[in-house]
């Protein structure tokens, strides 16, 4: 059984729907997250989520009602709790989570997944679909034990091209 944290974009890609107007890239990038998330919700595993719910809040305002993502984030939250495993975050004056010294991120949106990740021994990895950011930040994040896990890193290309 492994821990896991998933940046809210695993979701939102996972979310949308595939048109051929699409990039290739995006296509197989949605793609990806769908079949991440199929294999995530049929096994065993666990998200790493806060109990504060501030990581499954975010994942619930950015994806649809009815839609793909939600239907799999409902079947997670209705088998068990021994799906999530929930740790405390702390937080700054500003609300965002306090990352362990020596570490930054320019997005303090993405605190939230490194403070989690960071609770657990190993460190849980963090998945991310198509933000950008991640890439910035791999070397300090590797450095400092984590690992990053790109589902779609040909759209993350595109992007930074």
């Amino acid at each position: 059984m492994t821990d896991f944290v998933l940046d809210a974009n695993v979701w939102v890609m996972a979310d949308r729907r595939i048109t051929h107007e699409l990039p290739r890239e995006e296509r197989d990038c949605i793609k990806a997250c769908r079949d991440w998330l199929e294999t995530f919700v049929q096994g065993k595993d666990r998200l790493v989520v806060d109990w504060d719910y501030e990581i499954i809040s975010e994942y619930r305002r950015n994806i649809s009602q009815s839609g793909f993502a939600e239907l799999h984030l409902n079947r997670i939250e209705s088998e068990s709790i021994s799906r999530f495993v929930r740790v405390n975050l702390d937080r700054d004056s500003n609300m965002h989570a306090v990352l362990p010294n020596g570490l930054t991120l320019d997005d303090p949106s993405d605190r939230k997944y490194v403070a989690a990740a960071v609770q657990l021994m190993p460190f849980a990895p963090i998945y991310n679909a198509a933000d950008t950011d991640w890439a910035k930040e791999r070397a300090q994040l590797e450095d400092y034990g984590l690992t990053i896990h790109e589902l779609c890193p040909e759209l993350i290309s595109a992007y930074q091209s």
